[in-house]
C-alpha cells in the first residue's frame, strides 16, 4: 500500500471541514509527521488550544492502535496498514473559533479479535462522562495491565483517553474486507470530539 497524506487547500478544508487524511503503513516516523501535520494545521485553522490537545492526543492514540493491533493481508499483527482522516466541525458563525472535530481510523484486524474488541467498545460506549474519568485515573495506577491483559501493548489507556476526550459515545463498526476466505475485518473507529 503506497502512503500517503492529504492535507486539502485551506479553501477546500473550510468547505468540507477535512483536516488531514493518511493511509498507508503506520510505523513510528509516520506517527510523528501524521501528528506534527495534524498539529500544524489545527493551529492553521485556528482551533481553541484545548480542543487541538484533545484531537490531537486522540490522532496519537489511534495512530499508536494502528501499528500495534492491525494486521496485513497474510495475517501478521502488528503490520500497522490503515486509513486515518481528521475532520473540524464548521464554525458556527463567520469569524468564530471551531467548536468541534473528529477523526476516523480504520485498519484490519482478524476475525478472531472482533468479539474482545467489540466487547471492550460497548463497555466504554456504556459508561457515563464520570464513570469514564473515573476508570481512566483507576487505570492510570494500575501497574498490572501488561500482565493482566496478553492483548495490550500498552497501559490501557488509549481508548479511555479518547472516549474521555470525546463529545459523544465511540462509534465503531466491523467491515468486511469483501474477500470471503479473507481471516481480517475492518476495524472502523469514530470519535467527536
Amino acid at each position: 500500500m503506497m502512503a500517503a497524506v492529504h492535507e486539502p487547500p485551506p479553501d477546500q478544508a473550510a468547505q468540507t471541514g477535512l483536516c488531514v487524511h493518511y493511509q498507508g503503513l503506520f510505523q513510528p516516523h509516520t506517527v510523528q509527521a501524521l501528528g506534527m501535520a495534524v498539529r500544524q494545521r489545527l493551529v492553521e485553522a485556528s482551533v481553541p488550544q484545548g480542543l487541538r490537545r484533545r484531537l490531537f492526543s486522540a490522532v496519537v492514540e489511534m495512530a499508536h492502535n494502528v501499528m500495534h493491533y492491525g494486521c496485513d493481508r497474510s495475517g501478521r499483527r502488528g503490520a500497522g496498514v490503515g486509513v486515518l482522516t481528521v475532520g473540524l466541525d464548521p464554525a458556527p458563525n463567520p469569524g468564530e473559533a471551531v467548536r468541534g472535530g473528529w477523526i476516523l481510523c480504520a485498519n484490519p484486524v482478524h476475525r478472531e479479535d472482533v468479539e474482545r474488541i467489540g466487547q471492550r467498545m460497548e463497555r466504554l460506549r456504556a459508561m457515563s462522562r464520570e464513570e469514564t474519568q473515573a476508570c481512566y485515573r483507576r487505570q492510570l495506577l494500575d501497574d498490572e495491565h501488561a500482565r493482566r491483559d496478553p492483548h495490550s501493548r500498552g497501559s490501557g489507556l488509549g481508548l479511555l483517553t479518547i472516549a474521555r476526550d470525546s463529545r459523544q459515545p465511540l462509534e465503531y463498526a466491523f467491515v468486511s474486507t469483501g474477500e470471503p476466505a479473507d481471516e481480517r475485518v475492518i476495524f472502523v473507529l469514530h470519535a467527536r470530539l
